[in-house]
């Protein structure tokens, strides 16, 4: 990258999402905050290193306004994060977006996408993506496959690495690229496209805090679904309020910008 990179955080959530509801009873200060946090901001916490900060330009767009993407093409790098709508809806600003992508790996730009953002990345090179047996929302460990030892990205990490996890789709099949991570929850939980694109299906951009707060938010819809809130959240309490998968956003960005 030359100096002064331009790096685009690519959103596919409406802007103020959370903004009727995160002041609720049920929620402490913290949660709240993380809620409403602005949304570069919520990237760009976990980049630590100033020089990093001091020469890259970090840029928010959102996806799903109709011709954003052409405003973008120019980037050196671009991060996706996640989405409350599901990759396969049939919504023309998901497709346009898929298209981006692909344009953009091709061009050999780095991405690294997220969640909804890893099922773009996959879709767009052939993988296919349908609904989970259950929802996944939860902190918990994983366990990196034999591939992960020779990535550029990946082999800087131990093997086992704890994350945030919020979905209720996966990606089930090969396509262009490798599986790097595969659970018996959901299969190619990690997928690399070439060698400049990374799509992880948890969420390096979560805080503890802000999770908390989805687990809140949704209690009634995790608890019609059988699922233990309480249990979940005691897991949670366990990682001491960090996020250690959020180590990679500053890794991705940091591998193709040195001192």
């Amino acid at each position: 990258m030359s100096k002064e990179a331009k790096i685009w955080i690519i959103s596919s959530v409406p802007e103020g999402i959370f903004a009727s509801c995160a002041k609720g009873p049920q929620f402490s200060d913290a949660e709240s905050d993380a809620a409403l946090k602005d949304e570069l901001d919520v990237f760009l916490q976990h980049i630590k290193l100033d020089y990093l900060k001091e020469n890259m330009q970090f840029e928010l767009v959102r996806a799903l306004e109709p011709d954003n993407l052409k405003k973008i093409e120019d980037a050196d790098a671009y991060i996706l994060g996640g989405s409350p709508n599901m990759v396969t809806d049939d919504i023309e600003w998901i497709r346009n977006l898929e298209k981006f992508v692909h344009s953009q790996v091709d061009k050999n730009k780095p991405v690294f996408a997220f969640c909804f953002g890893h099922q773009v990345l996959a879709q767009a090179f052939g993988w296919k993506v349908e609904d989970t047996k259950t929802r996944h929302i939860w902190a918990d460990n994983m366990f990196l496959n034999i591939q992960w030892q020779w990535d550029k990205l990946f082999s800087q990490l131990d093997s086992n690495l704890s994350s945030l996890w919020s979905h209720k789709q996966g990606v089930v099949n090969l396509g262009e690229g490798e599986s790097l991570w595969w659970d018996n929850y959901s299969e190619n939980q990690i997928i690399k496209v070439w060698d400049n694109a990374w799509g992880v299906q948890f969420h390096p951009e979560f805080t503890t805090e802000f999770m908390s707060f989805l687990m809140k938010l949704m209690r009634g819809t995790l608890e019609d679904e059988w699922m233990d809130v309480s249990k979940l959240m005691k897991k949670l309490e366990e990682m001491k309020w960090i996020n250690p998968s959020s180590e990679l956003i500053q890794m991705f960005i940091g591998q193709y910008w040195s001192k």
